[in-house]
């Protein structure tokens, strides 16, 4: 999953761990920090609950630092422990990193990673003195220790607990083929409803096959244009769907292509599929990229929500 942002569940076991949307994801952003060194940083901002009473703020007061140092800065140990605290993080707990696409994994010790302050993308020096509200916080992690990630980690994902959720070398890149020009038909009532589609003309169809489901695409025409995709999963066991979904271009989200080269990168393939998650069902991701709001990742299961993906997106 490719996840470009311009810049959570029930409650599950997992083995004699629980994990609480109960699965909370984040990402790691790459970005240099004071005097340009390299970091990755895990914003979890999304989950800090922040309070504007003296005892409860979630950083200090930056107008004693200046503006040069109050951009990026690490908290000290009041204020991480408040983080924490609020967070629900324990300092025994680890940090767990994946990058499903090279199947790279990390585990770093809360206990060993500092908690930093960093302005967001959308605040600057009209907005000095900043306030709590302009930060993103969470854990700084130096960049030679993500050497193997993906460049600028943007296929990676971050759990924080005791224990590690993913399932490794198990994700597979989806390479679809385009297949004879027919309909795929709808198996949701609720999809048949929706009056946008009516107005749709139906456009290149794909396929994409494992041992135990079918995948199918089609783009949805408007225009002379693909305005959206409607995707169908079929679970051969039982030779019934078991996912279903319409994406579509919004002001805040566009398509991502179908075995897409890039003369610069070479094959993009977006769309992953597999087992990522210790006793869950398999997924399914890669369709949308986003300008407002969060990733998510879909389950091949009708009982299972989609997981969204904690990215702290400003805009």
């Amino acid at each position: 999953m490719k996840i470009i942002i311009k810049c959570y569940l029930t409650l599950v076991t997992f083995s004699n761990a629980v994990y609480g949307q109960d699965l909370k994801l984040f990402l790691v952003n790459y970005f240099p920090a004071n005097a340009n060194k390299p970091v990755g940083f895990i914003s979890l901002s999304d989950i800090y609950p922040l309070n504007e009473h003296p005892d409860s703020l979630a950083i200090p007061d930056v107008e004693m630092m200046g503006i040069d140092s109050a951009n990026y800065f690490e908290l000290n140990a009041e204020y991480r422990k408040r983080f924490l605290t609020s967070t629900g993080i324990s300092e025994s707990e680890k940090v767990f990193i994946y990058d499903y696409t090279n199947n790279i994994h990390f585990s770093f010790n809360v206990k060993e990673l500092p908690v930093v302050a960093c302005i967001n993308n959308y605040a600057g020096t009209d907005d000095w003195v900043f306030s709590q509200r302009d930060y993103m916080i969470g854990f700084e992690i130096d960049s030679i220790r993500l050497n193997d990630l993906s460049t600028h980690y943007n296929t990676s994902l971050v759990y924080v607990g005791n224990e590690d959720p993913f399932i490794q070398n198990e994700m597979k890149p989806i390479v679809w083929k385009k297949i004879k020009h027919e309909k795929i038909p709808f198996s949701d009532k609720d999809l048949k409803s929706m009056p946008w589609l009516s107005r749709m003309n139906v456009g290149n169809t794909y396929k994409f096959e494992t041992k135990e489901y079918q995948y199918f695409v089609q783009d949805l025409i408007q225009l002379d244009i693909i305005n959206g995709r409607h995707l169908l999963i079929i679970d051969l066991k039982t030779n019934k769907p078991i996912c279903e979904r319409i994406f579509h271009d919004s002001e805040g989200t566009s398509l991502a292509p179908l075995n897409y080269i890039s003369p610069e990168y070479g094959n993009l393939l977006e769309q992953w599929t597999g087992n990522l998650f210790r006793n869950k069902a398999p997924v399914v991701f890669g369709f949308l990229y986003l300008s407002f709001g969060c990733p998510a990742i879909t389950f091949l299961d009708n009982s299972e929500n989609d997981l969204y993906i904690g990215c702290d997106n400003r805009h």
